[in-house]
């Protein structure tokens, strides 16, 4: 395996040199993230310039996100504005919030103003609530669903929401006002028949803490 690893290190750096995207791509892909990481800080800064044409914002977002903030910084040094503005979208509302911590103000501020309204505003929201605090560390992405919804309407709903959600474990259950009322895990969910009505299989013995909060209580 150490052997394959090498021989895919080698035809990157050489598809790299050659500006071959294609055999790049290729090989790039049958590497872990641990090994991507590697390769990409071994690359020479002119070859990581070239991964702009190689590799979109979304596949390379989940590198940037398995990344230390020391390696997310040399990432916005090394990539255009525009790029690294694109990989936002493709990572969650508290890592997010993570990476433009490390960052100037005004850095922060330039790859907001390139953000989508409604991500941007999520985003401001997080970074609102002071450091250390449940809010400040909460994400924003989450599935939710209504009382009177059976099993068979959830499960479809998530079929095209996990893409779009980081982690899917529990399906949240509001009522009429909004208002939280139950959980129902994913193993509940396909454990039920089709017809099951979330308020016959949801837990609502809930454990809650407010967005001010310290992340100490939250834990």
């Amino acid at each position: 395996e150490g052997l394959l690893i090498m021989k895919n290190y080698e035809n990157i750096f050489q598809a790299a040199k050659n500006n071959n995207r294609q055999a790049f791509r290729s090989s790039f892909f049958k590497l872990h993230l641990k090994d991507q990481e590697e390769l990409y800080h071994a690359l020479y800064p002119k070859n990581k310039e070239k991964i702009e044409g190689f590799l979109t914002p979304a596949e390379f977002s989940d590198l940037f996100k398995w990344m230390d903030t020391e390696g997310q910084k040399e990432v916005y040094e090394v990539f255009s504005r525009d790029y690294v503005a694109g990989l936002l979208p493709y990572m969650e509302t508290d890592t997010v919030v993570k990476f433009l911590s490390i960052l100037e103000e005004e850095q922060a501020d330039e790859l907001l103003h390139l953000q989508e309204e409604d991500l941007r505003c999520q985003i401001k929201e997080v970074m609102t609530f002071n450091p250390e605090t449940a809010g400040s560390i909460m994400n924003k992405s989450f599935v939710i669903a209504t009382m009177n919804e059976t099993v068979k309407d959830v499960a479809e709903r998530l079929r095209a929401w996990a893409l779009a959600v980081e982690m899917v474990y529990y399906v949240y259950v509001l009522n009429g006002e909004g208002q939280l009322c139950g959980v129902v895990s994913l193993r509940d969910l396909m454990t039920n028949p089709d017809s099951k009505i979330l308020t016959e299989i949801m837990v609502t013995k809930l454990v809650s803490v407010a967005t001010t909060d310290g992340q100490e209580l939250a834990a």
